[in-house]
């Protein structure tokens, strides 16, 4: 995700690498294959069927097919906003005083808030495209009239 704001990237980027040690301070137990219970409170899971997607940040349901960034973790495990204003005034602030990462004062204008949400939308759809069973899909397109 680019901004434009070189500061607001920084801090981004810093808090995407900390995915492991927020699941770990929020006593998400890792086993040894990289598994672990899935965070998505909409869905039971009784056995490991999440894992970290390597060298992304990004973790992934194979039961559920969610996937995120420790900005969702945080929005499934503490209801932190993963979007708009409260995104950054809330999530980014409380990640970073949990990771000793200098927050810099941010004022995002109308266009960069406007920016955050388009980013979140697509970053939501892209993850979607790429980690839901076709079956999941499918229906609802063809329940709008879409064909194949």
């Amino acid at each position: 995700m680019n901004l434009g704001n070189t500061k607001l990237n920084e801090v981004i980027e810093s808090l995407q690498s900390q995915l492991v040690p927020y699941l770990k301070s929020r006593n998400i137990l890792i086993n040894g294959s990289g598994k672990f219970k899935c965070i998505n409170p909409a869905h039971e899971d009784s056995t490991p069927s999440t894992s970290i997607v390597p060298e992304t940040n990004i973790f992934h349901c194979f039961g559920c097919s969610t996937s995120g960034s420790i900005f969702h973790a945080a929005n499934f495990l503490e209801g932190l906003p993963l979007a708009g204003p409260g995104w950054v005034n809330n999530t980014l602030r409380t990640l970073c005083q949990r990771f000793n990462i200098t927050m810099p004062d941010i004022e995002l204008t109308k266009e960069e808030q406007e920016l955050l949400q388009y980013y979140q939308v697509y970053e939501d759809a892209s993850r979607i495209i790429r980690y839901a069973n076709l079956h999941q899909v499918v229906p609802p397109f063809n329940d709008r009239g879409w064909d194949d």
